[in-house]
């Protein structure tokens, strides 16, 4: 016996774990045993089946008890499945907002790198021009020092030819 809110398939599927339990405790025996013989034997275990079929936590006796139950399940199945995609969504935000700010410092980066590599084409570029002028004066100081010494200073010597 049990109550109407129960209702029909929850004794039902407590009658068939029992049979189950029974055959596979006592199997061929049970054909050849006297009446209530096992009862001792069997009585923890009707207790236990008992006790998990009066459970409303129990799932293996309430899961397709009801269409209400089922579409519960579908929804938290589906709730949690939007959850898991909004956390994935702002992972990817938070990544996309990581990748902006680091190409934002590259960028910075960049325009600096670009700046002190004129500045120091500019400085190179104004060193080679100072080194060309000093050898060009060196040179010329050079030819005029052989040229004056073969010419003599005043150049008398090579002019009045």
């Amino acid at each position: 016996m049990a109550d109407e809110d129960f209702g029909r398939m929850i004794p039902f599927r407590f009658l068939e774990d029992m049979k189950n339990k029974f055959v596979d405790t006592f199997g061929d025996r049970a054909k050849t045993a006297i009446a209530y013989s096992f009862n001792p034997d069997f009585q923890g275990v009707i207790r236990r089946l008992m006790e998990s079929a009066n459970d409303p936590r129990n799932k293996q006796y309430r899961s397709t008890d009801s269409k209400i139950y089922e579409i519960n399940e579908e929804i938290e199945s589906t709730k949690n499945t939007v959850l898991e995609s909004i956390e994935k969504v702002l992972d990817r935000g938070e990544k996309i907002e990581l990748l902006v700010h680091k190409s934002d410092q590259l960028d910075d980066q960049a325009r600096k790198f670009n700046r002190h590599s004129k500045k120091l084409k500019n400085r190179m570029l104004w060193k080679n021009i100072k080194m060309t002028l000093i050898l060009a004066i060196v040179c010329l100081f050079v030819i005029y020092f052989i040229s004056a010494m073969i010419c003599g200073f005043t150049y008398k010597k090579c002019g009045n030819k």
